[in-house]
C-alpha cells in the first residue's frame, strides 16, 4: 500500500477515535496506532478496520465484523505497555481501561478458540467484552477438571450405591442410541443440544409478572436478545405485542437496543451486554457464592461480560446439597434471570425479577 493512502486511512481512523477529555496522551497513543496498523497481516485489512470503526462512530452501527490479526507483541509507548487488542479497544471503544484491564473475546471472535502459537491476535475492538474483578479470574479458566462423576450431573448413569448426594440430575440423551460417558463435562453435553435440531437453551421473556410471547427455543449455542429486528438473529423482542403494556414497560423497552448475547461455553453460560444500559443476572450459582439470605444480583455494565451459570460452581452445590429454596434463587436449578436496565435485590425497592419492567428467564435443558 502507498504510503500517501495509508497515512491517509490512518487518520481517517483516528478521527472516528472515542475522544479524552485530557488529550496529553493523544500523540502518544496515534504514534502508537500508527506502528500497530503496519502489523497487520493483509494490506486490505486497513481499509475494512476503517470502513467498521467509523460506520460504528458516526452511524452508531457496532457490527462486529471480521477479524484483523496483527502481530501480538506489546507496544512501548510513553504512557507504558500497550498489547495491541488493549490499545485499540482504549482508543476507540473505552477510554479509561489500561494493561491492567481484562477482556474477554467474544463468540463472534475466530481467535478465541484458537491457540497463539502463530504469534497473532485479533484488534477488531468490537471483538471483545470487559470483565470486572469477580470475573477477572474465571476468563480463562480451563473446564479440564469439570468431569462428571456418578454422584454429580450423571450422563446416562444410574446413582451409585455409595452416593451421599441427596438429589441426583441427569442431562437428557440426545438420541436413544447415542454414546455418552461419565467423564464428559457438563458444557461438551449441553453445547450438543445446541447442534442439529435440538436446543440447549428455552427463553421466556416477562413484563412485570405477565408472560408476554412463547417460550424461545434455542438451536445455536448464542443467543441474541434484542429489541429491533435490524440488530441481530434470535429472540426480537420488539415483535412481541402487549395491548395492555404499562407505560413503565415502554419506557424500558426503547432502552434495550442491541440487547444482550447468552453464551454456553465451556466453564458456563455468559451473557455479553451490547445495550447502552446496565443489565442485571441472577443464577443458583451466583447465589451460591454469597450463600446469603437474599438473591445475589449480578450489575453487567454496558460492554461488559459475566459468567450468569457456573457449571463448576452447580456441580459443587450438589455436592453439598444445597437445593434451590423459594424467593432465594430460582426454584429452577438449571435457570438464570436477567433484567433490563432496572435491578432488583436488597438494594433495589424491587425486591425480585417481577416487579422489574422487562425481564427474562433462561433454562438450561438439563432434566431431573
Amino acid at each position: 500500500m502507498f504510503k500517501s493512502k495509508r497515512t491517509a486511512l490512518i487518520k481517517a481512523l483516528w478521527r472516528s477515535r472515542v475522544v479524552e477529555r485530557e488529550s496529553a496522551l493523544e500523540e502518544t497513543l496515534y504514534q502508537a496506532c500508527k506502528c500497530l496498523f503496519k502489523r497487520l497481516k493483509k494490506s486490505k485489512d486497513l481499509e475494512d478496520l476503517r470502513d467498521l470503526l467509523v460506520a460504528a462512530r458516526e452511524g452508531g452501527d457496532e457490527t462486529p465484523g471480521p477479524c484483523f490479526l496483527a502481530d501480538s507483541e506489546a507496544l512501548e509507548t510513553q504512557a507504558g505497555r500497550f498489547s495491541p487488542e488493549v490499545l485499540t479497544c482504549r482508543v476507540w471503544r473505552w477510554v479509561d481501561i489500561d494493561e491492567r484491564s481484562r477482556l474477554k473475546s467474544r463468540p463472534c471472535c475466530e481467535r478465541r478458540s484458537r491457540k497463539s502459537e502463530d504469534g497473532l491476535v485479533c484488534i477488531n475492538p468490537y471483538h471483545y467484552s470487559r470483565l470486572d474483578g469477580e470475573d477477572d479470574a474465571v476468563a480463562t479458566r480451563s473446564d479440564a477438571g469439570l468431569r462428571i462423576s456418578t454422584c454429580q450431573l450423571l450422563v446416562g448413569e444410574k446413582k451409585s450405591d455409595d452416593c451421599t448426594c441427596s438429589t441426583t440430575f441427569t442431562v437428557s440423551s440426545i438420541t436413544a442410541d447415542s454414546e455418552t460417558s461419565p467423564t464428559r463435562t457438563l458444557s461438551e453435553y449441553i453445547q450438543s443440544l445446541g447442534k442439529g435440531t435440538r436446543n440447549w437453551c428455552n427463553i421466556s421473556y416477562w413484563e412485570l409478572m405477565q408472560r408476554v410471547g412463547r417460550m424461545y427455543n434455542s438451536t445455536t449455542e448464542c443467543v441474541d436478545v434484542f429489541a429491533d429486528s435490524s440488530h441481530g438473529n434470535g429472540l426480537c423482542l420488539g415483535k412481541l405485542s402487549n395491548e395492555k403494556r404499562p407505560d413503565a414497560v415502554k419506557r424500558v423497552r426503547d432502552h434495550i437496543g442491541h440487547g444482550i448475547q447468552i453464551s454456553c461455553e465451556d466453564d458456563g453460560v455468559w451473557i455479553y451486554n451490547h445495550s447502552d444500559y446496565p443489565v442485571f443476572a441472577q443464577s443458583p450459582t451466583l447465589d451460591f457464592i454469597t450463600k446469603g439470605r437474599l438473591p445475589a444480583v449480578k450489575k453487567v455494565q454496558p460492554g461488559y461480560s459475566t459468567r450468569a451459570f457456573d457449571f463448576e460452581r452447580c456441580r459443587e452445590m450438589l455436592e453439598c446439597e444445597k437445593t434451590p429454596q423459594s424467593g432465594n434463587i430460582p426454584d429452577d436449578p438449571f435457570s438464570f434471570r436477567v433484567s433490563f436496565a432496572k435491578g432488583w435485590g436488597p438494594n433495589y425497592t424491587r425486591q425480585y425479577p417481577s416487579c422489574c419492567p422487562c425481564w427474562i428467564e433462561v433454562f438450561l435443558n438439563v432434566s431431573r
